[in-house]
């Protein structure tokens, strides 16, 4: 017997560094779709907060239904990742 659900995730490196991420979930037919960009960048203590209002533009301007962004610590000053989402439907 095949599994009802199942979902598929699948990663497109982009030249510009980030990722298209696009996941099909399915029951027994495709019901739901979500596509979304990742893209990581080097922050330095000067241009962090730059860096993070001008990300905000995906919300406020592209109008993404979801932004994250992740900010670690680096030997290079702060390693900032930002992900959102470009398509996201129930069938």
């Amino acid at each position: 017997m095949n599994p009802k659900h199942q979902k598929i995730t699948t990663y497109d490196k982009q030249q510009d560094g980030s990722t298209n991420i696009t996941t099909k979930s399915y029951y027994e037919e495709l019901s739901h779709l979500l596509e979304e960009v990742e893209k990581p960048m080097i922050s330095t203590d000067a241009t962090l907060i730059k860096d993070v209002e001008s990300m905000l533009s995906h919300i406020i301007v592209d109008h993404s239904p979801k932004l994250t962004i992740t900010i670690a610590k680096s030997p290079k000053g702060y390693k900032v990742t930002k992900k959102y989402v470009l398509i996201k439907k129930k069938f």
